[in-house]
């Protein structure tokens, strides 16, 4: 049992390290192509509420759902519901 767990804190501790590794990847990917990261000192949660309020204030619930906002916050850009916002009231949301 103990080379088992062994073999599973590996597996994870792999997992974990690969996981940052693709994360930094597209990190440096998105800033090669002009994106730019803003450190934050508000939690996830309320991030996610600011930019809900300021980009998507106007949709129902409904077209929330029908375009899976919950799941993909962009997804209001990507299904073309709403038009990009200028950049000083985007930068608000942060």
């Amino acid at each position: 049992m103990k080379l088992l767990d062994e073999i599973i804190d590996s597996v994870n501790e792999y997992r974990s390290h690969m996981y940052e590794y693709k994360k930094s990847q597209v990190r440096l990917d998105m800033e090669t192509r002009g994106a730019v990261f803003i450190e934050s000192e508000r939690s996830k949660v309320k991030l996610m509420k600011s930019w809900e309020q300021t980009f998507t204030s106007d949709l129902s619930t409904e077209e929330k759902k029908r375009i899976f906002f919950d799941q993909f916050l962009w997804h209001a850009f990507s299904y073309k519901v709403i038009e990009a916002k200028e950049k000083t009231k985007g930068k608000t949301s942060v």
